[in-house]
């Protein structure tokens, strides 16, 4: 089998674990198939969103760090997709956790260009939007 089927076999597993709330297996399989096949978005993004929650349920902010690294790396993989804002939001989120408010600010900003009707929670808004949708 080639590698970049496997790594979409292993990707599928990895949203199976994330659904079925198995996060630590999630992990695994979505890092896996990022490194069979980098070039795949689904793969960057699924892995960044396990690694958000693998943040909220442990508070570790190493995880933010590599969560932002994968979901640019799907918006970059993925640049025409729809869901663009969606991993922008989380971006914005991700970095205003860190402290990092220029990058939460910027990916707040491009996730409000590709969806204006994004709810943005008011107090984020007020931090880094305050002249968008006053």
């Amino acid at each position: 089998m080639a590698s970049r089927e496997m790594a979409e076999l292993i990707r599928r597993l990895g949203i199976e674990a994330y659904r079925s709330r198995l996060i630590d297996n999630a992990l695994r399989y979505l890092g896996e198939s990022v490194e069979l096949d980098p070039a795949n978005a689904e793969a960057h993004g699924g892995y960044g969103l396990a690694l958000l929650r693998k943040y909220a349920l442990t508070s570790d902010k190493t995880f933010l760090e590599k969560s932002i690294t994968h979901l640019r790396a799907f918006t970059e993989l993925a640049h025409d997709d729809s869901r663009n804002y969606l991993f922008y939001a989380q971006i914005g989120d991700a970095c205003d956790k860190l402290g990092r408010p220029e990058e939460a600010g910027h990916a707040f900003s491009t996730a409000l260009e590709l969806n204006p009707n994004l709810p943005v929670p008011e107090h984020l808004r007020r931090k880094y939007l305050p002249n968008k949708f006053s």
